[in-house]
């Protein structure tokens, strides 16, 4: 366990996070992105602490929040085996304030949104400038805006609090379940395919809790690299140091219409931006096509425009089924399928038994061909 001497003990620091919770650990090293001088000293037996903010603020309105460290006289939570979990901290509460501020470009507005006074804001403010010991906030009668060093932490402060909000929510899992699992995905791999996957997962490993989520590839690969999610399904991902990413099948989209009789690419035309892959085929497919009067970032909104309103747009063939087989929707004939691969993107060097249970079951739905849709097309 980590051990604080009583200088350390009031020194700003960031700790690392541990999950004792699941077998594959989870540790975000915001200590060296932060300077921290103690990230040397964590070692496998540590839970999630904060900048621990001496001064500023007092007892009494952080009394709730404050560490439990060892050595000071209050025990850790024991529970079952070596789970160790610490109250939140105060680092917690600074992180949440940072952003409200962030977010609305106002003390005044944040103390609204984190339920204390203006003071209490600007204290938890203060105290983490000095630990950063850099300026986040420009104050004036317009509000706050972050300072260069404010857009820096800005990141590291959200990935804290993901962090944080996870192992809260791993360490408290219920008894019957021996560990949790996250996954994220845009949102058209969500429609039939994925619902699929986690009710063989339910089937297959009950004693496993499921958080999933909807995202944009960013904020997938973000997720994944800082380790608050553990497996992402995308169609634009990027290669980094220890990321796995692996295809898993091509979608085929088609282009659909209100009406059999279009002619596309007419005023009705709706541009579906599914990624880079999509616009070299679609390019190619229409070079002398000007920028479309309507353009949607998701197949869900394009599809909800043109059965509005009218027109056309492409969309996996699956997520198309079934308003093709009510009548809602037609398949615009003599136009061409587009082809659009689906990975996976996982951390390379996990030995997550979780993990490799959910790898197995998604190949195993692909090789089943339930990632496809009528005519062998894909999930979107």
């Amino acid at each position: 366990m980590l051990a604080l001497g009583p200088q350390q003990s009031r020194q700003p620091i960031t700790l690392l996070l541990w999950s004792a919770a699941r077998k594959n650990l989870v540790k975000i090293a915001v200590a060296a992105a932060l300077g921290s001088p103690d990230l040397a000293e964590v070692n496998d037996h540590v839970t999630y602490g904060g900048l621990d903010a001496v001064a500023g603020e007092t007892r009494a309105q952080e009394a709730d929040h404050l560490p439990v460290l060892p050595g000071q006289g209050q025990p850790l939570l024991r529970g079952q085996g070596t789970r160790e979990v610490l109250r939140p901290v105060r680092g917690i509460d600074q992180i949440k304030t940072f952003l409200a501020v962030a977010a609305h470009g106002s003390f005044l507005e944040a103390a609204a949104r984190v339920h204390v006074t203006q003071s209490t804001v600007s204290a938890r403010i203060q105290n983490l400038e000095q630990g950063l010991g850099a300026r986040l906030f420009v104050r004036n009668r317009s509000g706050a805006s972050l300072t260069p060093a404010g857009q820096r932490f800005l990141r590291h402060a959200k990935t804290l609090l993901l962090t944080f909000e996870q192992a809260r929510h791993d360490v408290g899992l219920p008894s019957r379940f021996r560990a949790s699992l996250t996954i994220g995905a845009r949102i058209a791999l969500w429609d039939a395919f994925l619902p699929h996957w986690a009710g063989r997962m339910r089937a297959a490993a009950p004693d496993i809790s499921l958080n999933t989520e909807i995202g944009f590839e960013e904020d997938l690969m973000r997720r994944i690299i800082a380790g608050t999610m553990d497996l992402a399904l995308m169609y634009s991902p990027q290669q980094g140091a220890g990321i796995q990413v692996e295809h898993l099948f091509d979608e085929t989209l088609i282009l659909v219409g209100d009406a059999p009789d279009r002619s596309p690419p007419d005023d009705g035309y709706v541009y579906v931006d599914w990624g880079p892959t999509f616009y070299a085929q679609h390019r190619k497919v229409y070079p002398d096509l000007e920028r479309p009067a309507q353009t949607a970032n998701i197949g869900w909104l394009g599809l909800q425009l043109i059965l509005v309103n009218g027109g056309t747009c492409f969309v996996p063939e699956r997520v198309a089924a079934g308003y093709l087989r009510g009548g809602c929707l037609y398949r615009i004939q003599g136009t061409p399928t587009l082809t659009l691969p689906a990975y996976v993107v996982y951390p390379g060097d996990s030995d997550s038994s979780e993990l490799t249970t959910a790898l197995i079951t998604l190949r195993a739905l692909v090789a089943e061909g339930l990632a496809a849709g009528v005519g062998g097309s894909e999930d979107g």
